[in-house]
């Protein structure tokens, strides 16, 4: 029988180790805060050689942040602020139409208007226009720069757009391309 003790304890390590990955990882997880305060002092690395420079009292958001796909996601008083680098073969109105693209295929009932010519304080050209939604709203911007695209997506209530508009559009211009980044 020594064979079946062998076989029986094996057994128990490795329903020992489903347990602990089914229960103890969770467990872990649920303690692990999914936010966390981001200094406005700096620029904040989002891939690509891109960063951008948060709005003041902000924080990202691990559930909406994936680093190995370039995207960043800040909260600023319950608005969420979506930054996501790629490359990008095409020009900017392409990238626009991409961008305005995945804003009409989202949920809600979607009213996006025109688009409007922008660039960042280091003269990155962009485009960015605002949408409504059936539970808010927000707005969208792309940036191009080197074959580097940077998705810009501003979302929340009206009124906590209205008021957060002003940090995160000052946000949004200090985007960084390249190695100054």
């Amino acid at each position: 029988m020594p064979g079946f003790a062998g076989n029986v304890a094996g057994c128990a390590a490795v329903l020992a180790a489903v347990a602990l990955l089914s229960f103890g990882l969770p467990a872990i997880n649920d303690a692990i805060p999914p936010t966390r305060p981001v200094s406005a002092s700096g620029p904040y690395g989002i891939g690509l050689n891109v960063s951008v420079k948060p709005p003041t009292q902000t924080v990202v958001d691990s559930r909406g942040t994936v680093p190995a796909a370039n995207r960043v996601l800040f909260v600023r008083n319950g608005v969420q602020y979506r930054l996501e680098a790629e490359q990008f073969s095409g020009d900017l109105a392409a990238l626009t139409a991409s961008v305005r693209d995945e804003v009409a295929d989202g949920r809600g009932a979607q009213a996006i208007g025109p688009d409007i010519d922008t660039k960042t304080t280091q003269g990155v050209p962009g485009m960015a226009a605002r949408f409504e939604e059936s539970d808010g709203g927000g707005f969208f911007a792309a940036y191009l720069s080197g074959g580097v695209g940077v998705d810009v997506f501003v979302l929340g209530t009206d009124q906590g757009v209205t008021d957060n508009a002003d940090e995160i559009l000052r946000s949004v211009a200090t985007l960084r391309f390249g190695a100054d980044a």
